[in-house]
């Protein structure tokens, strides 16, 4: 018996392989060079494997298959929802907060920089000139298959956890970006809400985008809260901060605006402002009936400070 099958403790006490199986061979597949191990797999594809890791118990743990991919907690990369190229990581527990792959990073930069630093990065290349119908550099699911009750499942949670005394200009949990060097895009954005109720089911509320009611639990300074923040966007040939298709009702101060407005304001606190311009800004308006401003000076046109309604054509004061 050679010296490194005794190392890797192939062999039976009698001398015999233990599991012919996942040794065969195996003076013809170990070579050392160097030292460097060299194993040499049986085949070119993921129908074979060149290394296969066992417990005590001969349970299979994890194998590198002859195409080059890792298999851990399953004996194939194919299965299931999805088929992996290179790493397929496959788990069954039932202990809460216990992952499947936990990446934990830490940045100890030695010197001051405007570098960036990932934990991960997933990246996905289409070099061929062939037509495609989706691109998704990452895909991440959360399927209930069960019965019980929950309060809460999503796909994606992202959290942004700050506790040292740095100052930082921005801070998000997650950031969207798009960017086109060339080509056509019909539509080019970051965020792609899409809902799908497929086969049944009772929903009382289908949302967007939901943001939460704030918390300061800490007692922190906080300075402007915005759900929604459109910053100025005037790059294209029409620029539109908000924009709701079709003929839903749309509600500020409610969650239920009424099913006859577009628009439905509700507050017994604040009022409605409209814009405010002097007689110059107003004039070089491209007016259109129904327009509502308020004048803060007066001419011909706008004879007394107020608002105004343009009417057949003709600026009415209200």
């Amino acid at each position: 018996m050679s010296q490194i099958t005794k190392i890797l403790n192939i062999y039976d006490s009698d001398g015999t392989i233990s599991d012919s199986t996942r040794n065969v061979e195996i003076e013809n597949i170990l070579n050392l060079n160097g030292g460097t191990v060299n194993i040499t797999g049986s085949g070119s594809t993921a129908a074979t494997s060149s290394q296969v890791w066992y417990n005590s118990s001969n349970a299979e743990l994890a194998r590198m298959l002859d195409s080059g991919g890792l298999a851990i907690g399953i004996n194939s990369l194919t299965g299931g929802f999805a088929a992996a190229a290179r790493f397929r990581a496959d788990a069954s527990v039932s202990a809460d907060y216990t992952n499947t792959a936990v990446l934990d990073q830490t940045y100890a930069n030695t010197s001051n920089n405007t570098n960036t630093s990932t934990t991960l990065t997933t990246r996905l290349y289409k070099t061929s000139t062939y037509n495609t119908s989706e691109m998704k550099a990452a895909f991440i699911q959360a399927r209930n298959d069960g019965t019980g009750s929950m309060n809460y499942i999503c796909g994606t949670e992202s959290m942004l956890w700050s506790i040292g005394s740095a100052t930082i200009t921005s801070a998000f949990s997650t950031s969207a970006r798009a960017q086109i060097q060339a080509g056509t895009i019909t539509n080019f954005g970051g965020i792609d809400v899409s809902f799908q109720e497929v086969a049944g089911g009772t929903i009382t509320n289908m949302i967007g985008v939901l943001v939460r009611t704030p918390t300061n639990v800490t007692g922190g300074t906080i300075t402007n809260t915005y759900g929604v923040l459109v910053q100025d966007n005037t790059i294209g040939t029409n620029d539109y901060g908000f924009v709701s298709a079709g003929q839903a009702s749309n509600g500020l101060g409610t969650t239920t605006p009424s099913a006859n407005a577009i628009l439905d304001l509700q507050s017994t606190t604040k009022a409605f402002k409209l814009p405010r311009m002097n007689v110059t800004e107003a004039g070089a308006l491209t007016a259109e009936d129904s327009m509502m401003i308020y004048v803060t000076n007066t001419d011909a046109t706008f004879p007394t400070i107020g608002a105004y309604c343009r009417e057949n054509g003709a600026w009415v004061k209200h």
